[in-house]
């Protein structure tokens, strides 16, 4: 999948995967230390660049959804 700056989706191919979440996170822990309200969970800290990409993950979601929120607006 491609995700431009703005959130959008110009490009996506659909693929069948199974995933291992060895992580194991907790959606309110995450959003927690996403918003600034706790520290990032143990499990975060315990995964080399697993806070970048959340972070990241976190960023498109937002442009994603501002964009989404404008265009309903017109």
């Amino acid at each position: 999948m491609v995700i431009a700056e703005d959130g959008t989706r110009p490009q996506f191919d659909l693929f069948r995967a199974l995933v291992r979440n060895h992580a194991k996170l907790a959606y309110n822990s995450v959003a927690a230390w996403l918003a600034g309200e706790t520290p990032a969970p143990e499990r975060v800290k315990a995964v080399s660049g697993l806070d970048a990409q959340l972070r990241l993950q976190d960023q498109v979601c937002a442009a994603a959804q501002e964009r989404d929120d404008t265009s309903r607006e017109l």
